[in-house]
């Protein structure tokens, strides 16, 4: 098993061939594209993409931590309010009759 920024991943490759004229192109296109993917986070950290018709495309996670996240971090701060719509009373409002 590979690892990527300490994280141990599976590599895998997809490949597609488009055949001449099967997408209205002139030539056979080639595409490829590999991923790394950590079966321990359940994402994919790292995709590198090969497509003649958009150029190289690479993907990838940085700064991977698998530590706990600070939990301040997720506390709303004491200023904010929290209003709940669902239990609020609609307003009744009349049309304007007076002209």
């Amino acid at each position: 098993m590979d690892t990527f920024e300490g994280v141990h991943v599976q590599r895998s490759r997809e490949t597609y061939t488009y055949y001449k004229q099967s997408i209205g192109n002139t030539n056979t296109i080639l595409r490829v594209v590999e991923y790394w993917s950590s079966p321990l986070l359940g994402v994919k950290v790292k995709v590198v993409r090969h497509d003649p018709r958009d150029g190289d495309q690479t993907l990838w996670l940085t700064d991977i931590s698998l530590t706990a996240p600070d939990p301040n971090v997720f506390q709303i701060p004491a200023e904010y309010k929290i209003i709940d719509y669902r239990n609020l009373v609609p307003i009744n409002r009349t049309p304007n009759t007076e002209q």
